[in-house]
Order: C-alpha cells, then structure tokens, then sequence
C-alpha cells in the first residue's frame, strides 16, 4: 500500500470535495429560492476547484499509483 489514505492531502482533498458539493447545493438552494446567485458563492465554488485540482495534483505527484 502507498499509505495514500493517511496523507494530510488525501484528507484535505476529502474535505474540499465535501465543501464543493455544500456549496453546489447551496446554490441550488439559492437559485431555486427565486434570487440570482451571488458572485460571492460562484467565486467560492470557483476558488474550491481550483484548489481541490491543486490538491488532486499534488496527490498524483506524490503517490504515482
């Protein structure tokens, strides 16, 4: 075994894949409710991608299974 699962990475690349999709329900929440959504939310759903690719990078890197 590579010992993937009890890297700091595997664990935060966990997390923002949860935070990703709160922040996918929220905006559907949002959105259904009848307001647009905030620039805010979209930048926060933008900025989680961007760093759980990061992350899933740094993982390929690290762990080249």
């Amino acid at each position: 075994m590579t010992g993937m699962i009890r890297s700091p990475l595997y664990h935060a690349q966990a997390v923002l894949l949860l935070a990703l999709i709160a922040l996918t329900i929220w905006a559907g929440h949002v959105h259904e409710s009848g307001g647009g959504l905030p620039r805010v939310l979209l930048g926060g759903i933008a900025a989680d991608v961007i760093a759980l690719l990061l992350v899933r990078r740094a993982l390929k890197w690290r762990y080249p299974v």
